[in-house]
């Protein structure tokens, strides 16, 4: 294959809507995740991530292939889990 073919086929695991932020396509595997607080303690993974701030460590864990196309599968090995700023509702 070229390079422009190759190149094609490639699903980058980043994808960015209008002028939103990009966001990072993950697997988390909750059974094997390490979590913890801003104070470096172990602590549980919350059931709703929405409203926290996180910081996560990866590792590429795989190449996928499927029919013609390919992509990197990216593992969460670790995550801090950050209280985030209260955001105040303009309308409010």
């Amino acid at each position: 294959m070229s390079q422009e073919q190759v190149s094609d086929s490639l699903r980058s695991p980043v994808t960015q809507k209008g002028s939103f932020q990009p966001h990072l396509r993950c697997k988390i595997r909750p059974a094997s995740v390490r979590t913890w607080d801003a104070d470096n303690k172990t602590i549980t993974l919350p059931n709703d991530l929405r409203g926290y701030k996180l910081v996560a460590r990866l590792v590429v864990d795989r190449l996928w292939i499927m029919s013609r196309e390919c992509g990197l599968v990216l593992q969460v090995t670790d995550l801090m889990v950050l209280p985030s700023e209260e955001t105040v509702c303009p309308f409010a």
